[in-house]
Formats: structure tokens, C-alpha cells, sequence
């Protein structure tokens, strides 16, 4: 296959070297003006590569245990909750819950300044 090249508003360009059959580029900017881009097979999974991309570069996260399946994600290790804790006091808060809401709400805010934009190759 040849190269692609996707040429987007901003004047960035994205080359793609592989083989599969892609046939649109995204590019996700961060509120800090960071650049992340890609290829996908079509439009609608550029979008939800460039929005997942998005939630992973978020610098804000809130405080959970990962992995153990759906039931281990809100309960904590002794460790774990007496360490989380310790964060949500240092940065202001007195619970677990406080310190992530406040994050979540971080979170969808610049998750919502982020900029994707989409094109056709």
C-alpha cells in the first residue's frame, strides 16, 4: 500500500506507513495545545480512538483500584484506601468520594476542551 497523508485545518500532517485499508485520520489537541493523531479504518472509529485517546492523556484521575473485575473497582485494600486518603487530604478533601467527584468533573471539563477533528483520506 502506499503512503497516506493526512493533511488537517491546523496545517499538520500525518503519514500513514501500514497496510491496512484506512480510510480517515484524526487528530486530537489537548487544552495545553499536546498533539496526538492516528488512523483508523473509518470515520466513526477515528472518533472514538481520537475520544478515548482523549480520556487516556487526561492529567486529572480519580482514586480506584484497577483490575479484579467489576467488584474490585470501588473497593479498596486497607493500603490502598488508607493511601488514598492520604492524597485526598493532602490536595484539600476529607474523603475518597469528594476528591474524585471533584476530579470527575476536571476530567469531563477538559475532556470537553479537547479539540478532534476528523478527515477523509
Amino acid at each position: 500500500m502506499t503512503d497516506l497523508t493526512a493533511t488537517f485545518s491546523t496545517g499538520y500532517t500525518d503519514t500513514y506507513k501500514g497496510d491496512r485499508d484506512v480510510r480517515a485520520a484524526w487528530l486530537l489537541t489537548t487544552p495545553e495545545g499536546r498533539t496526538y493523531s492516528g488512523h483508523s479504518l473509518n470515520r466513526q472509529n477515528a472518533a472514538k480512538t481520537a475520544s478515548s485517546t482523549a480520556s487516556q492523556k487526561c492529567p486529572f484521575h480519580e482514586l480506584v483500584m484497577h483490575g479484579g473485575g467489576l467488584r474490585m473497582r470501588y473497593s479498596y485494600t486497607p493500603a490502598a484506601a488508607s493511601r488514598y486518603l492520604t492524597i485526598a487530604n493532602e490536595r484539600g478533601f476529607n474523603t475518597i468520594k469528594a476528591y474524585n467527584a471533584d476530579v470527575k468533573a476536571k476530567r469531563a471539563d477538559w475532556v470537553a476542551r479537547c479539540k478532534i477533528e476528523i478527515v477523509d483520506l
